[in-house]
């Protein structure tokens, strides 16, 4: 089990259109989830779950994905996923 986990939650109740796999693909490669060169290393305990499906509807803070990670998130910008 990865030693981090980060939830994002919904910011407003309605309905989950989408997510923007690009960026949640690249998130998790940047911790180790895929390669950027062909001798990097895979983390396997990088990954995510997204808890609430698209065309659901959802809550404020009700959780949308669940995140796994071995390295700390730097928090530079909010994630829109």
């Amino acid at each position: 089990m990865a030693n981090h986990q980060t939830t994002v939650l919904a910011e407003r109740e309605g309905y989950v259109i989408d997510y923007d796999a690009m960026a949640m693909a690249q998130l998790a490669r940047q911790h180790g989830a895929g390669r950027f060169a062909l001798d990097d290393d895979i983390d396997p305990l990088v990954g995510m779950v997204i808890e609430t499906p698209t065309g659901s509807n959802v809550d404020k803070n009700e959780p949308l994905l669940t995140f796994y990670h071995t390295q700390p998130l730097e928090r530079r910008r909010p994630c829109r996923c």
